[in-house]
């Protein structure tokens, strides 16, 4: 009898420890939560874009009381280079008929180069650090597009272009848990001017001598 009273204890004692924030009714807007382990949304609990912000995360130190948050905003037009060729999209998570940067909303900007194509790709201050989440997207001295670069997240810029993208890219990929050395895919093509793909190498370092090849034949 004592064997099974100890072990429903323990079991208690273990839901509580993973379950320790519950949410089952509508929070406070422009607030969040946050908790190591799990938040559990039950029914009761509601929350719509029209009414604030609200957010949860895990990872971070207990927080249950309605801590204030202020949603990220900005207008990055009044901080893009002149010499840059970009294109800049705002996506409103919240009914509007005028621009209005303070409105939630997702922003996104697009850098060309001289000749036209994508260079580089930002996601504005779209982690959950704040941080700009940056795609780089480089050519060959053909002007192939043969690598295909894992986003990185760095600090803002305000939708400015952001430089060393690659090294950066490489440097989180070696550290944060993750210890790979290859955050890119790599296309091999062909010498010709049909510019067929011969084979792929996915990202991860244990994909680079376990490439994806392509083989072609006459009809």
């Amino acid at each position: 009898m004592n064997k099974k009273i100890y072990s429903i204890l323990l079991l208690a004692g273990s839901v509580l420890h993973y379950g320790q924030i519950v949410l089952n009714s509508s929070p406070t807007p422009n607030t969040e939560v946050s908790d190591p382990h799990s938040i559990r949304l039950l029914p009761g609990f509601s929350f719509g874009s029209a009414s604030g912000t609200f957010r949860g995360y895990l990872g971070s130190t207990n927080n249950s009381g309605n801590n204030p948050y202020v949603p990220v905003t900005v207008d990055p037009t009044t901080n893009i280079s002149g010499s840059e060729n970009y294109i800049y999209t705002r996506e409103y998570l919240v009914p509007t008929t005028t621009s209005n940067p303070a409105l939630q909303q997702i922003q996104n900007i697009q850098f060309f180069d001289g000749l036209g194509r994508p260079k580089q790709n930002i996601g504005i201050k779209s982690t959950p650090g704040g941080k700009d989440l940056v795609t780089s997207i480089p050519y060959d001295n053909f002007g192939r597009q043969v690598d295909s670069w894992l986003p990185v997240p760095i600090s803002s810029q305000n939708g400015n272009i952001q430089s060393g993208v690659e090294g950066s890219a490489t440097a989180y990929y070696q550290s944060n848990g993750i210890n790979d050395s290859s955050p890119f895919t790599h296309k091999t093509l062909e010498n010709s001017p049909l510019d067929r793909v011969l084979n792929v190498k996915n990202p991860g370092a244990d994909w680079q001598n376990k490439p994806v090849t392509f083989g072609y034949d006459a009809n």
